[in-house]
């Protein structure tokens, strides 16, 4: 194995050869190619964690309804508080994102 290939393997980067049989590793310390994907993932939790919490407390509120026979007021509280808790999760995730 030629320490070519071996390269190769090993830091998984393209390897710019000269005609002095001397190697350069490109590296991309470019940081939109890294934090694509994390920012995909971070928008995505916050959609899914935003519904889960709004459909969550509607939920909530509709059993409590439901049990105690009231006309829809804890459904709308429910919204209401799992409104402010998206919020609040949607705030906290942006702000450990950009530190």
């Amino acid at each position: 194995m030629t320490a070519h290939s071996r390269l190769d393997t090993v830091v998984d980067r393209p390897v710019i050869t000269f005609p002095d049989h001397v190697e350069v590793v490109a590296v991309s310390d470019n940081p939109s190619d890294r934090s694509a994907m994390a920012m995909f993932g971070a928008l995505t939790g916050i959609a899914t964690l935003s519904a889960a919490l709004v459909v969550g407390g509607a939920g909530l509120g509709l059993l409590v309804d439901d049990t105690t026979g009231a006309p829809h007021v804890f459904v709308f509280l429910g919204l209401v508080l799992g409104t402010m808790a998206a919020v609040l999760a949607t705030r906290s995730i942006i702000r450990r994102f950009f530190r």
